[in-house]
């Protein structure tokens, strides 16, 4: 994917703790379709919230972070995580939510940007597999690609990272106020995909 190793490096040039939000809020904006999968078991929404809130509250406190443990939120996820041997169809957004989750918990914890570089890259990956199902497109079409890159749903997820990453640029101190203001400027952005389009619940 050109686009997501083109968002990465630039990426590369942010301070950790910038780096970190980046990718929560790339996270934050995947729940949507994990909450829609598991609409009917909030509980697992209910968990899910919290793995993400709690990994914003580690950026807020970085570099003083003792007190949080994520190894937890690792199990966790990896328990909430859907089996796609078992499920089918939406599961699939689901399950690229918690392989997102997963990354973005390996970043904060080990410091890998190559976490980082998962994480931006599953996000592309699900808006390409929505438009995929979405226009019922032909794998072997030639002008798979172009139709793909030129969707409103792909247009707009470049957009919605891009526009994160200037905005996190900008960001010299991370405290709560201006976590909340990146999340609410995130939810503002178009959803990533229109999952009831081909799966009404």
């Amino acid at each position: 994917m050109k686009i997501a190793k083109q968002i990465f490096n630039t990426a590369l040039h942010l301070t950790f703790p910038q780096q970190g939000l980046f990718a929560c809020l790339i996270v934050d904006k995947m729940k949507a379709n994990f909450d829609y999968f598991f609409s009917q078991d909030k509980e697992k929404i209910k968990a899910a919230t919290a793995i993400l809130n709690a990994c914003f509250d580690y950026i807020t406190a970085f570099p003083d972070t003792k007190k949080f443990s994520l190894s937890s939120f690792s199990e966790q996820i990896e328990a909430l995580t859907p089996d796609l041997d078992e499920e089918e169809g939406v599961a699939a957004y689901a399950f690229d939510f918690c392989i997102a989750c997963h990354s973005l918990l390996r970043l904060l914890h080990d410091f890998d940007l190559q976490e980082l570089e998962t994480v931006i890259e599953q996000a592309i990956a699900t808006v390409d597999m929505f438009i995929q199902e979405y226009l019922d497109l032909d794998p072997s079409d030639a002008d798979l690609e172009y139709k793909i890159a030129d969707s409103p749903f792909m247009l707009n997820e470049l957009e919605r990272q891009q526009a994160l990453l200037s905005s996190v640029q900008t960001v010299k101190i991370i405290n709560e106020e201006q976590v909340f203001k990146l999340r609410d400027m995130n939810r503002r952005f178009p959803e990533m995909v229109n999952l009831r389009a081909i799966y009404p619940g």
